[in-house]
């Protein structure tokens, strides 16, 4: 990678992650996931598109209390009533119900640093980049 493109990557592993999602009642939200290399108290966040109703979902704490340690992206799925983190702590694709409840790991053991996620609900794929590329 030249060093020129650092700074995006850094700015993109900064921002960790942001979903845009449609509400029953027509009003939209922002999933979003804050993310520190200390790998504590990393979250995933719900909020209104005005800027009101910040909700906490999830919180990845990292070591051993619910196994995530650092969300570094999140994909959504309506269909299923599910989100879906890349875990570049434990190197780990989780599953966690929309409302942050019902943790379970997908897939464990990913390696170079997973750090995006893409979603076919219909196809019922998942696709992930890391930093060596696409896995």
């Amino acid at each position: 990678m030249a060093s020129k493109d650092r700074p995006l990557l850094a700015l993109a592993i900064a921002l960790a992650c942001l979903a845009a999602a449609p509400l029953a009642n027509a009003q939209s939200s922002l999933f979003y996931g804050t993310s520190s290399s200390s790998q504590t108290s990393n979250t995933v966040q719900r909020i209104n598109s005005n800027g009101t109703g910040n909700t906490l979902l999830f919180t990845a704490p990292g070591g051993v209390t619910n196994g995530v340690g650092r969300c570094t992206a999140v994909a959504l799925d309506f269909w299923n009533g599910k989100m879906f983190l890349l875990d570049a702590g434990s190197n780990a694709l989780w599953s966690v119900n929309l409302d942050g409840s019902g943790l379970a790991l997908v897939r464990n053991h990913l390696t170079n640093a997973p750090l995006g996620i893409g979603l076919d609900v219909f196809s019922q794929k998942i696709y992930g980049t890391d930093s060596s590329g696409i896995t």
